[in-house]
This record gives C-alpha cells, sequence and structure tokens, in this order.
C-alpha cells in the first residue's frame, strides 16, 4: 500500500543525490521495475509524478592565478575550449578507452597562463596537484567524455582527468593523479 510513495521517495533521492543516471542505468531501473511481481498493481492505481530538472554540473574555478574572476563552467564550456580525443589506457579498467575533452596546457591557457600549479578537487576532497612542466610535457586531459558519451558523477564524472602515455607502465606512478567527479580547479 505505502510501498510505491516509499520507492519514489527513494528514487528521486538517488536521482538528487548522484545527478541522475545513464540511459543504460535508467533503463536497467526501468526493465526491474516492469518485472517485480507486485508492479503491475502498484502502477494501476499509481499517479505519474513528475521528476525534478535535472541540475547542470558546475566546476568552480577560482585561485590567485585567474585571468577572470573566479566562476563556475559547465562541462559545455569546457567542451568549448577545444575537444582532443584519445585512445589511453586506463590502469583503473587495465583497458584502453577513448576519452575526448581539453588538454590541461589548453585549459590552463584560457584561464590562467601564468599558472605555476593547478589543484583539482573532486567531490570526496581528494585533490591532485599538476606543475607547469607536467602540463607542458604529459599529454593530460580533462575529459568530458567516455566511449562517446558524457559521464554521470556515476560514472565518474562530470569530468575527470585522464593521462596519454605511449607505455602502459609509465603511467602507473601518475595514478593518483588521474581524479575524477571534479567540482573545482585552482589556479596558482
Amino acid at each position: 500500500m505505502f510501498r510505491l510513495p516509499y520507492l519514489l521517495l527513494v528514487s528521486v533521492s538517488v536521482l538528487l543525490l548522484c545527478g541522475g543516471c545513464s540511459e543504460r542505468e535508467a533503463s536497467a531501473a526501468s526493465a526491474t521495475r516492469a518485472t517485480s511481481p507486485d508492479s503491475a498493481a502498484s502502477a494501476a492505481s499509481a499517479t505519474a509524478v513528475p521528476l525534478p530538472p535535472r541540475p547542470v554540473p558546475k566546476i568552480l574555478i577560482c585561485g590567485p592565478a585567474l585571468a577572470e574572476p573566479a566562476a563556475s563552467y559547465t562541462v559545455a564550456d569546457f567542451e568549448a575550449i577545444g575537444e582532443t580525443k584519445l585512445a589511453v589506457f586506463d590502469p583503473y579498467w587495465s583497458v584502453t578507452r577513448d576519452y575526448s575533452g581539453p588538454l590541461l596546457r589548453d585549459v590552463v591557457k584560457k584561464f590562467a597562463p601564468n599558472a605555476k600549479h593547478v589543484e583539482m578537487t573532486a567531490i570526496d576532497d581528494y585533490r591532485a596537484t599538476f606543475t607547469a612542466q607536467e602540463w607542458q610535457t604529459l599529454d593530460i586531459m580533462v575529459a568530458t567524455r567516455d566511449q562517446g558519451s558524457a559521464m554521470s558523477v556515476a560514472e565518474k564524472g562530470p569530468i575527470r582527468v585522464v593521462i596519454h602515455h605511449d607505455d602502459p607502465a609509465a603511467i602507473k606512478p601518475l595514478r593518483p593523479k588521474w581524479i575524477w567527479q571534479i567540482i573545482e580547479i585552482r589556479f596558482d
């Protein structure tokens, strides 16, 4: 009797906390709901409840080296900086994946050309710092897409760092810098 309102409350809570789900997750959840034994009876008596609009994730750009005042930017703003596509060996998946987004050197050029360090902060307060030498010599990407698709928070998005190198073994010492679920980029 009160099972459907409880499920709706849990579903909306998950959507708000995680920033939504990918189409793959949504179709899996839909299939699960359709095959549950008491879903037909519950659905017949339920009224459709519209979901709130999904918030657009924004990343705070700040720090003393900024050329402009601190502001928040969307994934589309990052994609407008320039798109590079790289096949990158992902040490966490142990496979090569296709990522796209601007290179960190281009992000620095746009926001803080005189920066010496860039510190990125994730949603869980994990931080990774990059030096000018690193972004000038390595292909460090601020990835906005994985396998051609935008990334939800559940998929380590909305933006994340990946580092391209011809030798997958050379990536291993750089693993701590593979930061994801980035919410802030600070230029010093």
